[in-house]
């Protein structure tokens, strides 16, 4: 489902419509997402919430060149904790990553 959301996003909004490299964007931000995911996951123990802050801005980027909505506004809401040194915030919206993450299979 979220791979036909995804091409939807890069034929409409990027005029990508080669579908090769629809794939390999898709599996590029896949890649992303759970890498990034795991850092957020490594970081949050220590609270370092300018680490968090810099991962939820690389991730909500990502997430919005591929038309990933929700991952956006998780990743912006991480991005907004670590900037306000709230890591509840970001713990909350990294769980909901986490939830996010069984839609990109």
């Amino acid at each position: 489902m979220m791979n036909e959301i995804f091409r939807k996003h890069l034929t409409e909004t990027l005029g990508i419509d080669d579908v090769e490299l629809q794939d390999e964007l898709i599996a590029e931000y896949k890649r992303t997402f759970y890498d990034t995911l795991d850092k957020l996951k490594e970081v949050l123990p220590s609270g370092d919430c300018e680490q968090l802050r810099r991962l939820g801005h690389a991730l909500k980027g990502c997430a919005l060149n591929i038309g990933d909505l929700e991952t956006k506004e998780l990743s912006l809401n991480i991005e907004n904790g670590g900037k306000a040194n709230d890591v509840e915030i970001c713990r909350v919206n990294i769980d909901g990553l986490i939830k996010q993450a069984a839609n990109l299979e």
